[in-house]
């Protein structure tokens, strides 16, 4: 009687260490799992190396299990080009979901995998040799990439736990590098052509994609890159013609120095922010913007040939464009705003910023003047 008590207590006591180990594992090439409840497929060009976990780490905050999937022609000895892992992580506090403002982010969407709602971006990331997967890995006999292009699929099942697939590539054979910092509006037109490839790779690792993406899973608010009439698009007209909205875009501002790289892709969507918030504008939705660029072979730059081919295919009224520079202690934002219509320079301004502290209300006071020029334009 004292020895039945005694294997009720030890139940009572470690329910969750007895059944994750029995609700999860990989049959093949799927992963199982009964808590959550979630099912995904790893395509077939893959192959299950085996799990790990930190749930003997005495002095762990956050506790995960990674199922470590490789090419199937990876072999010991070599540097791995590519392999993914599904993580299931959990905690006592509540996760905090900071990924869509992360600045590093290539790009940002979501999907709907296995009947859930999965949010996914793509980075540049160093790989530490401190990793349990990293350390399994190697343990393994394979040697991990030291920089690495991802894309994360993540989820929150729960409050406390997420469950992410995160798809790995060795950054050096995209020429991309962990030294050199990335934006979405910054890359170059063979970049983005790289990381349209590397898109459709990581899709496919859990069978996304144009002949499987019916069946398995529903992309929602993903960006027109994941779609295959990509000859439509060189005459597509985005914007919306049906309503008396005056139509423009934003272009990324540009760079001109590496001090400010980290400054481009805020200025731009604090700017395009600001000026959604007048009732009078449709603007054009960046990805429709950076997709249309894409596959007519176009840039965002202030050439006014350019500017104006672009809008006019596009039916916009106004594009604006621009740069930042570091000059001494002082930021420095140029401005231009193009009239379409009239093929001329509605709006031009310099604005100099003492450090980025002041950068966020000079860039709302561009706004106000941006929207002042735009509007006197239109009555």
């Amino acid at each position: 009687m004292k020895i039945s008590w005694f294997f009720i207590l030890v139940l009572f006591c470690f329910p969750s260490s007895i059944s994750s180990a029995a609700e999860r594992n990989v049959i093949g090439n799927t992963f199982h799992s009964e808590d959550p409840k979630l099912n995904i497929v790893v395509g077939p060009e893959f192959k299950y190396l085996g799990k790990t976990d930190n749930l003997k780490q005495k002095k762990r905050v956050d506790t995960y299990e990674d199922y470590l999937f490789l090419p199937k022609e990876s072999n010991k000895g070599s540097k791995l080009s590519r392999y993914l892992f599904i993580q299931i992580r959990s905690r006592e506090k509540n996760f905090k979901d900071n990924a869509p403002e992360n600045l590093k982010n290539l790009d940002f969407g979501t999907i709907t995998l296995d009947n859930k709602k999965f949010n996914y971006f793509k980075r540049i990331n160093e790989t530490s040799p401190t990793f349990l997967t990293v350390k399994f890995l190697q343990s393994q006999g394979y040697i991990v990439p030291t920089c690495v292009i991802t894309n994360s699929f993540y989820a929150f099942p729960y409050k406390n736990t997420v469950v992410s697939i995160i798809y790995n590539e060795d950054a050096t054979l995209l020429n991309m590098s962990c030294d050199t910092p990335y934006s979405r509006e910054t890359l170059s037109g063979s970049q983005r052509s790289d990381l349209s490839d590397f898109h459709k790779r990581a899709f496919a690792s859990i069978g996304i994609g144009p002949a499987t993406i019916d069946q398995k899973a529903t992309v929602a608010k993903s960006p027109p890159a994941r779609k295959s009439e990509d000859d439509s698009l060189k005459h597509k007209e985005p914007v919306n013609q049906t309503d008396n909205r005056i139509n423009l875009s934003v272009f990324a501002f540009k760079p001109i120095n590496i001090d400010v790289v980290q400054y481009s892709p805020e200025v731009t969507t604090q700017l395009i922010n600001a000026l959604k918030e007048n009732p009078s504008f449709s603007i054009l939705d960046r990805r429709d913007l950076e997709e249309f660029l894409r596959v007519n072979e176009l840039q965002q730059n202030d050439n006014m040939d350019n500017i104006l081919n672009i809008g006019k295919r596009l039916g916009l009224n106004f594009i604006v464009s621009g740069s930042i520079e570091q000059d001494g202690v002082l930021i420095v934002l140029t401005c231009s705003v193009v009239d379409i219509h009239k093929a001329e320079i509605a709006y031009r301004s310099k604005i100099k910023t003492l450090g980025h502290a002041n950068l966020v209300s000079n860039v709302k006071k561009l706004s106000d003047a941006i929207t002042t020029a735009i509007s006197s334009r239109s009555r």
